[in-house]
């Protein structure tokens, strides 16, 4: 989770530069950290203890995996739609708050 917070944040830097490359910070490539974010996604399905998980935890992460791949896909095929990409960046910050809301320790 730490990891995807982390997305996140570059995420959030990359959306004050209008969904472009920070300047100053060449590591930081909305598209590649979108996918990155993505990927981090499909990995908590791999978890262990993801059987032991209410069908409702494994729906949400299913859901939020969903999303970051539409936010990609986005970004890659229409970046400069600002409003779009806010749009499609929030979803993914309501995932994260729904699924956090019911089941985060």
């Amino acid at each position: 989770m730490v990891t995807i917070d982390e997305h996140l944040a570059r995420l959030k830097t990359a959306q004050k530069t209008g969904w472009k490359n920070v300047p100053g910070q060449p590591d930081i490539a909305p598209a590649h950290e979108a996918t990155l974010l993505w990927e981090q996604f499909r990995e908590m399905a791999r978890f262990n203890d993801r059987e032991k998980r209410p069908a409702e935890y494994r729906a949400k992460r299913a859901d939020a995996e969903k999303t970051a791949d539409e936010f990609r896909a986005l970004l890659k095929q229409n970046p400069g739609d600002r409003v779009k990409m806010d749009d499609a960046f929030q979803q993914i910050g309501q995932s994260c708050v729904a699924c956090h809301k019911a089941y985060r320790n």
